[in-house]
Formats: C-alpha cells, structure tokens, sequence
C-alpha cells in the first residue's frame, strides 16, 4: 500500500535510495577507475611498498568501465523537438535558456553508468527552470503496475553539516532539514523537521526519470551491471600479473657462484641497483662460474588481456576499434560500418526510453507556462535525435541524393544529411532568398520579332 502522508514518503524512498546508491556506487567507482582490485592491491601488496613496481600498484588501473559508458552517450544528442509535423522553435528555445546541450549530455552519462537519472521541472516567470538530478540525490516512486505514472519524489541531499529533503507529490511540495549528522541512525521523525510546505503549480510530480534499459519489472540498468565489471578485474588483474612478471622475469636472471658480493673502494656491498647498472663484472675468483636464465614469455598474459578485451567488447556491443585502435589499420568504409552496427543499434535503443523522458520534461515545461497549452499534454511529441552512424560526407550525400532523384522533399534531405532543425531553416531562407535575388536581376527576355 502506498504511503499517505509526505513524512512516510520521506521515510520510504529515503531508505530505497540508500539501498539503491549501495549497489550503484559501484558502478560510479568503476567509471571513475576507483576499482576492487585496485583497493585490493593497495592494502594486500605490502611487499612491494617503498619500491617502484609498489607505487605502479597502487595507482594500477587498466580502466575501460568509462568507454564502455561514453561511447554511447556520445551518440545520443538531442537536436530539437516536433510536435505534430514540424520542428518547435518554442521547444528548442526552452532547451538552450537552460543549457541543456551540456545537461542533457550529463543525464545520459549518469543514465548508462548507473541506471536512471533524472530532469526536475520548475515554475520560472515566462520560461521553466530545468535542471538535471542525479540518483544518488533523487528517486521518483511509480504507480504499481504503471510506471508511466508518478506518485512521489524525493530530493535529498547535504549541503556544509545540514542535510535537507524536499518531498515532491502531486498535491504539494514538502520541505524538511536535519541536523543530524548521523541520520539512518536515529528515528526519522526526530531526525527532520519540516521547513516549508507549497503547492504544486503543476499537479504532478515534477521530476522525470530518464531510464536506461529499463525493464518490465524494474527501472534502469546501468550498462556496467553484470559481465562488464567482472571482466574489468579480470583485466586488472592480469595486467597485475604482467607487472609483477616483467619485474622479476622480463630479464635475463643471472646466477653467480664462488663469488663474493661485490664491493666498493670503502669495502661497502654493492647495492642490487648498483650492481644490475655495472657494465663490466670481474671476479678474483679464477674458480667462479657464472650462469643466466633466460626471460620468461609473458605473451600469453598479453594474449589474456586481449582476450578479455574481446569480451568486454562482444558483451557490450562496442566496437573492437574502440578498445584497439590498430583493429581497424588497412579496414575498408564497408567493414568499419559493419563494425559499428551493434554499438549503433545500441544508441538507438537508448534513444526511445530517452526520448520519452525528455518528452515529459517538455511537457511539463509548456505546463508550466500556460497549463491550457495543447503542447502539455501532446502525445505526438517526438525527439528529434542527432544520426548515431559514423558515415562520411560522400556517402551520406550519394545515399540522400538517390533517395532525392526518388522524390524525396529538400528539407527531408536536409534532414536525412544530419542538418538540425535550426540549421535547415536557415538553408532554405538561404535558398529562398538567393532564388528571389537571382530573379531580380536576372535580364528580361525581349520578345521575339516576327
């Protein structure tokens, strides 16, 4: 049963939040290279601390966890809004006074690594207030059965020794602050003490989550859940063990016997730095002997590495090239869009859970200017998405002018080459007004003499 009051929706989704940023901080840890074998090598490796091999331990970290997240967020750019046929120059205009070419960059980011993020959209005067959410500050409740239907959010976060929680329903915004600093310990009702209490000029829950592989049963899912950080230890690991080989036997080892460590003038041993940079060793010993050891063959280790290399890339559908720029060296165009067909695909299938959510937060933006507006409560809006293929110019352009020769309408050409919204209105009042310049100058025709 859902809670009744904003003090137990407080409750409720401040310990859901906290049970979800325990599995998510991992996945934040791994994009920023804050790995489990790295903390392992930092408190288990106390052999080789003081010594080189020791400070490369420390700060080892092979990290793919951040292409694996960027490479499809870096196909996914929102280049404007429709609203039934045509392009909405007042939707465009409401993205770019929030900035949110960068934000919106931002949320996808969060999305992928983590499974959710989130847009919150305010009342401003003549234009809304939007911001991007993280989910380790906010997490929205869905009706059962209906996750297209917001029953609560909450927005928690710390700012210098207070901590304040804003409680987002349909009927009213609530506001609280404690400051406790030690808040799941203590009994919540102690903890917060309401500061503020408005109405919500929307009448709905003002926070719209932008899920990312979002499943019938749950929310998000990050793109780092499941296979994609065990492999990463894996390759840490590895490289680990090709680190600590190439110390003690990526070299030839010699053996020395019927010898004497060696010394200086003074009579002091020679120090195993001193002695390894010595260009010429002799011994007084007429019976000393000497025998090498030949390097180990450390190649199956970085055959392994690429081994799991290849894994991560099959598993997470991004190109092989991403992670080995030399797979590509003598490729033609035909194979490198090959090539790119499973990371495309996988842009594309981020784009429509994306763009639903960007499609509520400008829905609620046209709300908030005039509720009776008929953009706010559209079901034919649609987002209007950069192309996710890496193409070239030459052809794009020889595959749009077939289409062009087909009957394909100009500004559908523009569209199809990648032009944005903005971009093609100004080429046909480019073209518009070239065509009325050339009329005018163009001499008139005397008419033919009998």
């Amino acid at each position: 049963m859902a809670p009744t009051t904003p003090a137990a929706w407080r409750d409720l989704l401040e310990h859901r939040l906290h049970e979800r940023w325990k599995e998510w901080q991992t996945f934040d840890d791994y994009y920023e290279g804050d790995q489990r074998v790295s903390k392992w090598l930092r408190t288990t490796q106390a052999e080789f601390q003081g010594t080189v091999l020791g400070q490369l331990l420390r700060g080892l970290t092979d990290n793919y966890m951040t292409l694996v997240v960027d490479a499809p967020a870096e196909r996914c750019r929102v280049q404007g809004f429709r609203f039934g046929d045509d392009a909405d120059d007042q939707a465009w205009d409401i993205w770019q006074a929030n900035g949110l070419d960068a934000q919106a960059n931002m949320v996808h980011t969060e999305s992928i690594k983590l499974g959710e993020a989130y847009w919150m959209v305010q009342p401003d005067g003549d234009t809304p207030l939007i911001t991007s959410e993280h989910p380790s500050q906010v997490i929205v409740a869905h009706a059962p059965g209906n996750r297209r239907k917001r029953l609560a959010a909450l927005k928690k976060w710390r700012d210098g020794e207070d901590y304040y929680a804003n409680v987002y329903l349909p009927g009213g915004i609530f506001k609280y602050r404690s400051t406790e600093k030690h808040l799941r310990n203590q009994d919540a009702a102690k903890r917060w003490t309401p500061t503020e209490r408005s109405a919500n000029p929307l009448g709905e829950v003002p926070i719209v989550p932008i899920p990312n592989n979002p499943s019938m049963l749950r929310g998000g899912r990050s793109d780092l859940s499941y296979g994609a950080v065990s492999l990463q230890d894996q390759i840490t690991k590895t490289v680990v063990d090709l680190l600590i080989g190439s110390e003690y036997h990526g070299l030839p080892q010699r053996v020395l016997l019927g010898v004497e460590p060696p010394r200086d003038e003074n009579g002091k041993v020679l120090s195993r730095d001193q002695v390894t940079k010595s260009r010429l060793w002799f011994f007084k010993n007429e019976n000393a002997k000497a025998h090498e050891f030949s390097q180990a063959d450390l190649s199956a280790l970085r055959e392994s590495i690429d081994g799991y290399i290849g894994d991560l890339a099959a598993q997470t559908r991004i190109p092989i090239y991403y992670f080995r720029p030399a797979a590509i060296s003598n490729i033609s165009a035909e194979a490198l869009i090959g090539l790119d067909a499973g990371l495309v695909s996988k842009s594309h299938d981020k784009q429509d859970p994306f763009g639903e959510g960007h499609e509520e937060m400008m829905r609620l933006a046209f709300k908030t200017i005039d509720p009776t507006d008929p953009r706010a409560s559209a079901t034919d809006a649609e987002t209007i998405w950069k192309d996710t293929e890496s193409r070239s110019m030459a052809q794009l352009t020889d595959a749009v002018m077939k289409e062009v020769s087909m009957g394909l309408p100009f500004e559908a050409a523009l569209e199809k080459l990648g032009y944005s919204p903005q971009a093609i209105d100004r080429i046909i009042a480019m073209r518009d007004t070239d065509f009325l310049v050339n009329e005018a100058t163009q001499p008139a025709l005397e008419p033919p003499t009998a």
